[in-house]
């Protein structure tokens, strides 16, 4: 077990390579939950969906790690969700990418200033800086955010 500290999403936990955890399936509806109130008469067809292949198509190259802080709250992101960093994902401008930066890891939205990654927090209620690496020797790009998960209830 790994833990990364990190400028912004302060503190990752628990990262670990997804293909050392066991492929899951369980059954999914195939009908779209309506967030009112459902038709008690509908029937609900099922098949049997890999959790792995959902939120973690390329397992050799994907790590999971759990978010602390809330600079990327509106992103979606928040404390104690669990995110899928690809490796194998190249980084493009607008993808939300975990980056070491100064001898840190944090999670933000890749942007670019004149040719020059840029990482910038999304949190409209706080005052993050946005992270603009001056030495690209101490900054380099982990991967790819690729999809989170969030538990409601224990």
């Amino acid at each position: 077990m790994t833990t990364l500290s990190s400028g912004g999403c302060r503190q990752l936990r628990a990262a670990r390579p997804a293909h050392e955890e066991p492929c899951v399936t369980v059954p999914a509806v195939l009908e779209k939950a309506p967030c009112g109130f459902p038709s008690p008469a509908m029937d609900y067809q099922t098949e049997d969906i890999s959790v792995t292949d959902l939120f973690a198509p390329r397992r050799e190259a994907t790590y999971i790690i759990r978010c602390r802080g809330d600079s990327m709250a509106d992103a979606g992101i928040e404390e104690g969700d669990w995110l899928f960093v690809d490796r194998s994902v190249r980084p493009r401008e607008g993808h939300i990418v975990l980056a070491w930066i100064d001898g840190d890891f944090t999670v933000k939205r890749l942007r670019f200033e004149n040719g020059r990654p840029v990482l910038c927090p999304e949190n409209a209620a706080a005052d993050y800086p946005v992270l603009r690496p001056a030495d690209l020797d101490s900054f380099w790009i982990e991967g790819v955010v690729i999809s989170s998960g969030r538990r409601y209830r224990v």
